[in-house]
């Protein structure tokens, strides 16, 4: 089954493992620079499989994904200000 959220974004309620495990280093380690390269490689499995899974699965790119990430983020920070 497929929802969607504010971006648009096509969210599969049952993600694999890997791109959930993707997901919680990126949301842990936002400050950080997040190569694709280096998380596939932590997670054992190539580049290319995981990007496909991001377009497969959420239906955006990783960097995509990170930016969006980083914006929600952002916004709540500033949310919290005012």
């Amino acid at each position: 089954m497929f929802s969607t959220n504010s971006n648009n974004e096509v969210l599969n309620e049952e993600t694999s493992p890997i791109l959930t495990q993707t997901k919680l280093y990126i949301k842990d380690n936002l400050s950080d620079t997040l190569k694709l390269s280096d998380i596939a490689q932590y997670l054992h499995i190539s580049s290319r499989h995981l990007s496909r899974l991001f377009v497969k699965e959420l239906g955006v790119s990783y960097s995509e994904y990170v930016k969006n990430e980083r914006i929600q983020k952002s916004a709540f920070y500033l949310k919290r200000q005012i």
